[in-house]
């Protein structure tokens, strides 16, 4: 898995903020990282990058999809299922929105 962010490439690109109290930023991080490992090889899938916040009240899912069947199907996985319910447990907030890419600027 790549992450390419390119307005050229054809991907679907989910976005999700997760609210998240310090306490639990170690280890929503390391279960998110656990279960990427394992959804990351879901058919359609392309990638998925996860950052947090330097004050650490603040983590981002990046994943891209090959298109949104692809998203759909991943999302109504048991193992996803599961893991929404893990993430509920430790966030206090999860915002997921969809986006398109409509430009990037590279060095050089």
């Amino acid at each position: 898995m790549k992450t390419i962010i390119d307005e050229n490439q054809k991907v679907l690109t989910q976005i999700t903020i997760f609210d998240v109290a310090p306490e639990n930023m170690e280890p929503f991080m390391d279960m998110m990282i656990t279960d990427a490992e394992v959804l990351g090889k879901y058919p359609g899938l392309v990638s998925i990058s996860l950052h947090k916040s330097f004050d650490g009240s603040k983590a981002v899912n990046y994943v891209q999809f090959r298109d949104q069947d692809a998203r759909d199907g991943f999302h109504s996985t048991p193992d996803f299922q599961a893991l929404l319910g893990r993430v509920k447990s430790l966030v206090r907030s999860v915002q997921p929105l969809l986006y398109e890419v409509v430009y990037t600027c590279h060095e050089g």
